[in-house]
């Protein structure tokens, strides 16, 4: 039972039993030892004005994390599933039209370039605050190919307050139609 190997293996194990017992009691006093990510955005930091801190968030990174895998990276869409960002008058047309898919969700058919789309999209209302939403669609109108201008979060501020009843997402493109027909200002495009 004296071989080397066992040796070692005692060793190793000796080693670290005593590295889990010092790691568990006896914390670094400079360290923190709270798990996760303690320090705040700058977004959040509610001394900054609104206008700036709309500014401060990064659209790219907020898409990255819950538009791209389904929109792609790209802005392309996937196939006949979902449809594409780039160059579609859905993103670079009507504002107002944009930022109610974004926080409503959309189920139900909707045309994008000609091809017919009936997968779902979920709605970031409850996920996304208004100038996290505005940061999204700023990126997306402004990504890839789209030259779109900017949106303002008082756009998307009003576009949550028309929907602030809602709970189900948009039944297809013809009652998210219907809906914008029967607000006041109907019939000008919403830009921003």
């Amino acid at each position: 039972m004296s071989t080397p190997v066992f040796r070692i293996a005692i060793a190793i194990t000796a080693g670290l039993l005593v590295w889990a017992a010092g790691y568990r009691f006896f914390p670094a006093l400079e360290s923190n030892t709270a798990l996760g990510e303690q320090s705040i955005p700058a977004y959040a930091n509610t001394s900054v004005p609104d206008a700036q801190r709309a500014q401060l968030i990064d659209g790219r990174a907020l898409y990255a994390g819950a538009c791209q895998s389904c929109h792609q990276p790209s802005g392309q869409g996937l196939g006949k599933v979902f449809p594409p960002l780039d160059g579609t008058d859905w993103v670079t047309g009507d504002a107002r039209r944009l930022a109610l898919v974004v926080l409503q969700g959309m189920t139900g058919a909707v045309t994008v370039d000609g091809q017919v789309y009936t997968s779902v999209m979920p709605g970031f209302k409850s996920q996304f605050s208004d100038e996290e939403t505005t940061a999204v669609l700023n990126y997306i109108r402004s990504a890839w190919s789209n030259a779109a201008p900017p949106v303002s979060s008082d756009l998307v501020r009003r576009a949550r307050d028309e929907v602030s009843d809602r709970i189900d997402p948009w039944r297809g493109e013809q009652e998210l139609h219907g809906f914008l027909q029967a607000l006041p200002g109907s019939g000008q495009e919403n830009t921003p």
